[in-house]
């Protein structure tokens, strides 16, 4: 860890109290209580950021950031139970939100209700396609559950849609690969290479796929 000296401690723990402080001006606005929040908990302080992130949605409960990060906290408490009750209940005012069907698909992944958390996720890419990461969880899901010709469609759509998003297109060329489809397979790591040719992963990926080396087990991609 970086030294710091006496005088950077005391800089530090100034611009800490002023931006408090700046964010209690604006006491009103759940955006201020979420960086008070977001705050204590860079600092580990875990029940105060709770509270902050309680009063947020004291102001708003509908203010989706401060929830999620809320549903954080409990995850890091053991507590996913309380998580995923808070967000049924935001879910039932707002059942287009693709963000909380989001979190929900992930929360029943760690709980290991596959069946469940690809419905909760299927909504989110479906309400969002925009969101790339929606696309890609989603569609990594599918994989797990053993259901890859689905899982390819996805992500091969969600590349159309995000021709540049890295973790797709590494899904794409490890799960083709794990298929023994190494031409699909390169061309999907051709194009990763492209955007990031710096990353070793990437250039030992597509190295491999190049020497035309035989599918190997497992894959590379998380939901996580």
């Amino acid at each position: 860890a970086r030294y710091f000296a006496p005088a950077e401690r005391r800089a530090h723990a100034r611009a800490v109290a002023e931006y408090r402080a700046v964010q209690r001006l604006h006491a009103d606005r759940p955006p201020s209580h979420l960086n008070l929040g977001v705050l204590h908990a860079a600092f580990d302080e875990r029940e105060q950021a709770r509270r902050e992130y309680e009063r947020a949605l004291r102001i708003d409960p509908d203010f989706t950031p401060a929830l999620v990060n809320l549903v954080d906290l409990l995850r890091l408490d053991g507590r996913d139970d309380e998580g995923e009750r808070r967000l049924r209940a935001a879910l039932a005012r707002r059942p287009d939100e693709p963000t909380l069907h989001h979190v929900l698909g992930l929360l029943l992944v760690r709980q290991r209700r596959l069946d469940e958390a690809l419905v909760a996720l299927e909504r989110a890419a479906t309400l969002a396609p925009e969101q790339a990461r929606f696309a890609y969880v989603y569609g990594v899901a599918l994989h797990t559950l053993g259901r890859g010709d689905e899982s390819l469609s996805v992500l091969e759509t969600a590349r159309r849609r995000h021709p540049t998003d890295r973790e797709i297109l590494l899904a794409l060329a490890t799960l083709r690969r794990d298929r023994g489809e190494l031409d699909a397979a390169r061309e999907a790591a051709r194009r990763l290479h492209a955007l990031a040719p710096e990353d070793d992963t990437v250039r030992t990926l597509l190295a491999e796929l190049e020497r035309g080396t035989p599918a190997s087990p497992g894959s590379r991609t998380s939901t996580r």
